[in-house]
């Protein structure tokens, strides 16, 4: 094998990098807005349990006042 063999080898393999490189960092981008998406659904489930229960505390509490 002669350097131009060589070199074009070492292209082959730096551009198939590259693009395995772009590839995860895009899988990491889509990952990140899945986890930012969840994150936000969570919050907004855990607002809606922590009012349910406090309907439910006080429906509680005016029932025992009965």
């Amino acid at each position: 094998m002669d350097n131009a063999d060589r070199t074009r080898e070492l292209e082959e393999q730096v551009l198939r990098l590259t693009a395995e490189a772009k590839a995860s960092a895009q899988r990491i981008q889509r990952l990140e807005m899945e986890r930012d998406d969840f994150e936000k659904k969570y919050e907004e489930a855990l607002e809606k349990f922590k009012k349910s229960q406090k309907d439910l505390d006080e429906l509680e509490k005016s029932m025992q006042d009965l």
